[in-house]
């Protein structure tokens, strides 16, 4: 799992330039990886998970411990042949070398194989959170570009407003209009104004949720391309998207690992009743300088002892305790699989729907594309039509906004299908950061950029 991700990153970095500045949705994918701290803790929570496995498996191999000891010992000594008192201070030291061996240690086994499997449901899960880090990632990235149609929808109204407002003062000042036209006229243009704002306010907020994922502030975001490929899911088929998210989805794998877990449990806790053997040996030495004893006064004394044998318990009685602990595991089992069934129902819902979104946003593109073109036509006419004199002003601006606004909605639609894709990979259990390079490369490049907007979108700057 590791592997992966860290090939996946390679292959980012390799394919990207190294820049502390993001421009397209990979660079900020690539930022996202290194810098989200939600991702970060995920992967700190994976390792320190993996940990489970050595340590279950220590609990099956010997243990070797030495212990050592030294003392003085003072004392006084009176021997009933003499009525005199002697005073005796010696030394003793030594050491005791064990070492222990489960031979049958039934909890201990079923642990090691709960460990194993634990590792297994972190990776399943590092592998889920590096799905929703894409999503999180791309979800920003284009609510920053979202922002930024919005902002110039909303100044191309206040400035068709603006001319609309010109005009009525303009004809109001030589009689062919009442005042309350041009408080209309200025009411539309406050309108946009204070939409203006809102837009404004609402990219700074864009701007922000995608420097919490980064660390820094972009300058540049490329915008998707006018013409992309809208490619139907493949296979074309719900349920096999359905079937395969079902087996594949990392959240349900990483449930399916925690049902197990639990059902381990039961056995581990069960085995409170069984003996434990292990094998012990050791060897003990224990040297004393003096004695207390007159016929050991001034003498020593060494000891060397040699143990070997198996080491059998039988728990009796533990006051109920695994018995309790054995009905806690089952209930906590049950759970586990209520929470199960509940992963897969939503998995399967996740499936179906984004598959559905996918196809649904074709179609979206497909016809706002369509009334894009129909609102240009119309402008076309309009504008004819006041060249001519048989349409005001306002027709001209009124047209103008409605066009803007179709070519608002048609880039919206081409988020939606994007990310929809995105989406309906990840409830698969699919989703890998390599997806992410074949959406980039529907993105305008810095040329396409300058040409769509006169300026490139300035943000904020670089630093946090």
């Amino acid at each position: 799992m590791k592997r992966h991700i860290r090939k996946s990153a390679l292959v980012l970095g390799l394919l990207l330039p190294l820049t502390a500045l993001a421009e397209n949705l990979a660079d900020v994918l690539k930022l996202s990886l290194e810098n989200d701290p939600e991702y970060q803790a995920a992967e700190a929570g994976n390792r320190a998970a993996r940990e489970a496995k050595p340590q279950a498996l220590a609990q099956l191999l010997p243990n070797l411990s030495l212990s050592g000891n030294t003392q003085m010992n003072y004392g006084t000594v009176n021997e009933a042949s003499s009525p005199s008192f002697q005073d005796s201070d010696f030394n003793s030291h030594g050491y005791t070398l064990s070492l222990s061996q489960p031979i049958f240690r039934y909890d201990r086994f079923v642990q090691y194989g709960q460990a194993k499997t634990q590792v297994e449901q972190a990776n399943a899960q590092l592998e889920f959170d590096l799905q929703q880090l894409i999503i999180r990632t791309s979800e920003a990235y284009f609510n920053v570009l979202r922002a930024i149609d919005q902002l110039v929808f909303t100044q191309t109204t206040r400035k068709a407003f603006d001319q609309q407002l010109n005009q009525a003062q303009q004809r109001f000042e030589v009689g062919l209009i009442a005042i309350t036209d041009v408080e209309e006229a200025k009411a539309g243009f406050d309108t946009a104004t204070t939409a203006v704002i809102q837009a404004k306010n609402d990219l700074e907020n864009a701007e922000e949720e995608l420097r919490d994922l980064i660390g820094v502030y972009v300058q540049t975001v490329a915008p998707v391309r006018d013409q992309i490929p809208l490619v139907p899911p493949t296979p074309n088929s719900i349920d096999e998207w359905t079937d395969t998210a079902l087996t594949q989805n990392r959240q349900l794998a990483a449930a399916q690992y925690a049902a197990e877990i639990a059902r381990k449990e039961i056995r581990r806790t069960q085995s409170g009743h069984m003996p434990t053997v292990d094998l012990v040996a050791a060897r003990e030495y224990d040297s004393t300088s003096g004695g207390f004893s007159s016929s050991l006064t001034g003498g020593s004394r060494k000891l060397t002892t040699d143990s070997v044998g198996l080491q059998l318990s039988l728990p009796i009685f533990q006051g109920g305790l695994v018995t309790s602990q054995s009905r806690q595991a089952r209930d906590l089992y049950q759970q586990s699989l209520d929470q199960l069934e509940d992963v897969r129902r939503q998995t399967q819902r996740e499936a179906r729907s984004s598959f559905l979104n996918v196809v649904t946003a074709i179609s979206g593109v497909r016809s706002l594309k369509q009334q894009y073109v129909s609102t240009q036509k119309a402008q076309e006419a309009i504008e004819a039509g006041f060249q001519v004199g048989t349409r005001t002003t306002v027709d001209v601006l009124n047209a103008q906004r409605n066009t803007n606004e179709s070519l608002r909605d048609l880039k919206g639609a081409r988020y939606d299908y994007l990310l929809n894709t995105l989406r309906l990979k990840a409830a698969a259990g699919t989703l890998a950061p390599e997806d992410v390079t074949r959406v980039n490369e529907m993105l305008a490049t810095t040329q396409d950029r300058l040409r769509e907007y006169k300026t490139p979108v300035s943000m904020r700057p670089s630093t946090p």
